[in-house]
């Protein structure tokens, strides 16, 4: 929650959800590389507990928010106890449009900081890091086969592609040991994904560089993960270093995160080439989901983008679909 003297979110709803569709309506950016940059070194420099660190409002208006570091909060429902860090809180516009969902935040805060909680009892077991390299190789090894795969290829050489210089990819998920029911394997096979299709634009003539960076990001990455994307040439990143990542020379890859990927990603840049939930619509018909559509990114998607289907793969991937930026 914010931590304001002179709490905003006491102004009246009506008129701030009005002033935040006149300044969705009037094209003021909601996202900005310089505005995340600025909360994400705040957050760095006080991430103590008792301290607070500061975002900035869609008006330019600071907020702070108190930083509990470290503190433990017990389960009301049971004997569990959960610790607190600080992360940085991405909101659609949906959500800032829908007042009862303020949580006592400023109306105009689509940049916070909140806690994500942990539980600080009984660490998570996690598999051998061994067997995780082994079950993400049988993957690539798999899709690779596959005829998806070869679909996927042919659907992308029909189209002239931007240059492509790095790879961002972002919500794929730890990665588990490999199974026989195969949505218990979607986070390999979405490894699998990035590290093929890397390879893939390494390979193609097209490509005028001498290499492609390939970044991930997602907070459930363990250690053990990272060891093992590494040693595919992925670099993980946490958040929000990925975003600040994505430039016209990226390739984006975002499947189902829990956070509004889509509506992040069409402000800060024009990416050479995304995949990423299929856009159905202009996100105001449906409840919002955690990385819901909206009226400009379908209007960006239809201005900048031509639209190549993804292999229906509904177990492994969800329902994706292909951009790729017209040159």
């Amino acid at each position: 929650m914010s931590d304001n003297e002179d709490p905003r979110w006491a102004e009246d709803p009506l008129e701030a959800a009005a002033k935040v569709q006149r300044l969705y309506d009037s094209d003021v950016p909601f996202f900005t590389k310089d505005r995340i940059r600025e909360a994400y070194k705040s957050l760095q420099e006080n991430n103590e507990p008792g301290k607070k660190a500061y975002t900035r409002d869609l008006d330019g208006k600071l907020e702070s928010f108190k930083i509990e570091t470290g503190e433990v909060f017990p389960d009301p429902d049971d004997d569990l106890k959960w610790i607190g860090y600080p992360i940085l809180y991405y909101v659609s516009i949906q959500h800032l449009l829908d007042q009862e969902w303020l949580g006592g935040n400023s109306p105009y805060s689509n940049l916070r900081i909140v806690h994500c909680l942990e539980r600080c009892d009984e660490p998570a077991e996690e598999i051998d890091q061994q067997i995780k390299h082994e079950s993400l190789q049988r993957a690539i090894d798999t899709w690779r086969d596959s005829q998806s795969w070869e679909q996927l290829k042919k659907a992308l050489s029909g189209v002239s592609l931007p240059p492509v210089k790095k790879f961002v990819a972002f919500a794929l998920s730890s990665m588990p040991a490999f199974s026989d029911v195969p949505r218990d394997n979607r986070s390999l096979f979405q490894h699998a994904l990035l590290v093929t299709l890397r390879d893939l634009l390494l390979e193609s003539s097209t490509q005028e560089h001498d290499g492609i960076k390939c970044y991930a990001q997602d907070p459930a990455y363990t250690e053990r993960d990272i060891a093992v994307l590494q040693s595919c040439g992925v670099t993980v990143l946490p958040d929000p270093e990925g975003f600040l990542e994505v430039d016209e020379e990226t390739a984006v890859i975002s499947i189902s995160p829990n956070v509004p990927v889509k509506q992040v990603v069409s402000e800060l840049a024009r990416p050479a080439l995304i995949i990423w939930n299929t856009i159905k619509g202009n996100g105001l018909e449906e409840t919002p989901t955690t990385d819901p559509d909206s009226p400009r990114l379908q209007k960006w998607i239809n201005e900048h983008y031509e639209t190549l289907e993804f292999p229906p793969e509904p177990e492994l991937f969800g329902q994706l679909a292909v951009y790729a930026r017209r040159t």
